[in-house]
């Protein structure tokens, strides 16, 4: 497999998404990001024509917010 659409693989990747709400935090959490077929990982972030593109969408408030990442490897 050589092309996916952008918004096919994104759809994909968020049926892996572990989203948990709560009051104050939303937390988003992924299982594997990694292509089932051929292992390789895949990057948070893709170029296309000088176009910078997010694999996944997260939800910002419309308030003051802070992003916490953990990467475990």
């Amino acid at each position: 497999m050589k092309f996916i659409h952008l918004e096919c693989l994104r759809i994909w990747l968020s049926r892996k998404e572990n989203v948990k709400n709560s009051t104050y935090v939303t937390s988003y959490s992924w299982k594997a990001f990694h292509c089932e077929l051929c292992k390789s990982e895949y990057k948070d972030r893709i170029t296309v024509d000088n176009k910078e593109f997010w694999l996944f969408e997260i939800q910002k408030p419309k308030s003051n917010y802070i992003i916490l990442e953990s990467v475990q490897l």
